[in-house]
């Protein structure tokens, strides 16, 4: 006869319906995993998770002795990293308990721990937590009173829930958050030999083949996403270059590809606005600065995801590598913590290629695309009412010279002091009016 169930206490074991048995195997005991954190930097923390919400919906977090980092992936394509530091939170504990069968910790112990949450159900809690330390009148008082919110994280390894506490003067509440198993490499993370062993097939910036470095306002950047997005931007290419040109020695321009054709915006090349641009080649494996002009393409609709981060914050840093990885660097700094660094937040993208091409050889010269030598800006004549005697058949024909090819800038060019100019200008020279120059039509 045999058991359907099998006896769990030693003392109902029968040997005679059992059998022989094999030697009892010693298990190694499993470490136990222990996480709290403490903070009242609510407001912080909720911005930072609303800023990579539009990614995905789950993100992989990561807990080391070094603080909290959240990793996000949306179709293999595009990537976002937010890393919290310790030193942001009053409270951080972490450590592993148990030991081996000698009273030494195992060396399998894991340096990180990883789990799987909703990022949504996340931001939408600390965001409730935060909108309650807005500073209210109180009744009675003359100013605003600011009521601390503290946050308390815990979690204690693989089948607990995430737990966040909130407490106030008024209440305390607690979330438990499930957390389950996220099918994400962690390309940061030294857990997978594979990720380490082969850098170039992760989805992140390799420093050591850098292609260019730009430092940017975000504000500027945020307003001309939105404008691209308004264009319904299907394509967007990204032209970098520290030559010369027509508005200075950096450009950073914008080009957007849509139903309606091709559309460029100028970044402003001031210093203020532009702090930096360094364009490097590939020298023997590190990276040496160079004059050259480099063109990216990239899909709209995974880079406009990172438009809520870029909007929120003022600094900006853009990066690229040879492996046609695209990075955002951004940098949130808390104003309430001034010995806080920063939370650092990274979004990697991967560049679009034509078939039978990359973006890389893609090779356009946005200047002679659009024309930008012919267009330029020129000051016009000081004292518009000199010529004024020419007739207008002779500036006719001087305009539109036989010899020269009819273009755009046929309509634009400055008239020398032999023509004639404006019918509006030589109706004030008749008159003996005076006034301000003329205002060209076509810029």
């Amino acid at each position: 006869m045999s058991q359907l169930f099998m006896p769990l206490s030693q003392d109902n074991y029968e040997p005679s319906l059992q059998g022989p048995q094999p030697p009892a195997m010693q298990l190694q005991p499993q470490p136990e995993f222990l996480f709290a954190a403490a903070t009242s930097q609510v407001s912080h923390l909720a911005d930072v998770l609303t800023l990579i919400s539009a990614i995905d919906r789950h993100a992989l977090m990561i807990i080391s002795q070094y603080g909290i980092t959240f990793f996000l992936e949306y179709n293999h394509i595009l990537n976002a990293q937010v890393s919290v530091d310790a030193s942001l939170f009053s409270a951080f504990e972490y450590h592993w308990l148990g030991a081996d069968l000698d009273g030494n910790f195992s060396e399998n112990v894991p340096k990180n721990v990883q789990l799987g949450i909703d990022v949504h159900r996340l931001t939408d809690a600390f965001a409730a937590a935060a909108a309650t330390a807005v500073p209210r009148l109180k009744k009675g008082a003359s100013t605003a009173g600011v009521d601390t919110v503290l946050c308390y994280i815990k979690y204690r390894g693989d089948g607990f829930p995430l737990v966040v506490e909130f407490e106030d003067r008024l209440m305390s509440e607690q979330i438990e958050f499930s957390t389950f198993h996220l099918d994400i490499d962690f390309p940061y993370g030294d857990e997978n030999p594979e990720l380490q062993s082969q850098p170039d097939h992760s989805l992140t910036i390799d420093h050591s083949r850098l292609q260019f470095e730009v430092i940017l306002q975000s504000d500027i950047l945020a307003n001309m996403l939105q404008d691209l997005q308004n264009l319904n931007t299907e394509d967007l290419f990204v032209f970098v270059s520290n030559k010369r040109g027509v508005s200075g020695p950096n450009n950073v321009n914008f080009v957007s590809k849509g139903a309606i054709g091709y559309l460029k915006l100028i970044f402003p090349s001031a210093r203020t606005m532009l702090q930096k641009l360094e364009i490097y080649k590939d020298s023997g494996g590190e990276p040496v600065q160079t004059t050259d002009s480099i063109l990216s393409t990239l899909g709209f609709l995974p880079f406009i995801r990172v438009f809520r981060a870029v909007k929120l914050l003022s600094k900006c840093k853009i990066m690229k590598d040879f492996n046609g990885v695209f990075l955002i660097q951004l940098l949130c700094r808390n104003t309430a913590a001034k010995s806080y660094p920063g939370t650092l937040i990274a979004f990697n993208m991967l560049e679009k290629s034509e078939i039978g091409g990359t973006g890389q050889t893609v090779d356009i010269d946005i200047d002679s695309l659009f024309d930008d030598q012919v267009y330029q800006v020129r000051e016009y004549n000081d004292n518009p009412q000199e010529g004024a005697t020419a007739s207008r058949e002779v500036q006719e024909n001087r305009i539109f010279d036989t010899n020269e090819p009819f273009s755009y800038a046929a309509f634009r060019r400055r008239p020398s002091n032999s023509e004639s100019g404006s019918k509006r200008t030589r109706m004030e020279g008749e008159s003996g009016a005076t006034g301000s120059t003329e205002t060209p039509l076509f810029l």
